[in-house]
């Protein structure tokens, strides 16, 4: 059975759990249960407000092998020819087209890549995708903005964006 933790704070909800899929329905599937049965519950228990950010974060399995070379070499071997290792962090901002039509809104949405090499060869890859609201989500407002739609959107770039940018170090497919 997949290991599953939910951590809260006052200022965090966070469920982590290993899927080992593909599918991107039961992605969405665990999206609407986080927000039916730990959300929701917050929300009247607790009554949760001020919502200031959405985020999920995909992970991908050791990934050397499907790459047309590994990150050293991609980004840093021309520059450093003896570099085993690489930890390579940037951000993406994307705004948000409520911000654009809407007198006082500033959200946007935020992309952390985030790759490493180890000493070792292994390659992992993470995109955390998230969304700031701001000024901050009252229980009304949240209401109007599901966490599953979010999450939704958050698969839609990992499957258009990200997909095109890890294409690029992937390997080609040859055509039988």
């Amino acid at each position: 059975m997949a290991q599953r933790e939910l951590k809260l704070d006052e200022s965090d909800a966070i469920f982590e759990i290993r899927v080992d899929t593909r599918e991107t329905s039961d992605i969405e599937t665990l999206g609407t249960h986080f927000s039916t049965f730990v959300l929701e519950s917050l929300r009247q228990v607790a009554h949760l407000s001020d919502i200031s950010r959405y985020g999920v974060l995909f992970r991908l399995e050791e990934c050397h092998s499907a790459l047309q070379e590994t990150p050293v070499q991609h980004f840093i071997q021309q520059d450093f020819r003896d570099a085993r290792s690489l930890s390579l962090r940037f951000t993406k901002r994307l705004p948000v087209q409520e911000a654009l039509v809407r007198k006082g809104v500033d959200d946007y949405r935020n992309v952390i890549y985030t790759v490493k090499q180890t000493d070792e060869g292994e390659v992992r890859i993470w995109v955390d995708y998230q969304e700031y609201f701001k000024p901050e989500l009252n229980a009304k407002e949240w209401a109007h903005k599901p966490f599953e739609d979010f999450v939704r959107r958050g698969i839609e770039y990992l499957l258009g964006d990200f997909q095109n940018w890890l294409s690029k170090l992937s390997k080609k497919q040859e055509a039988a």
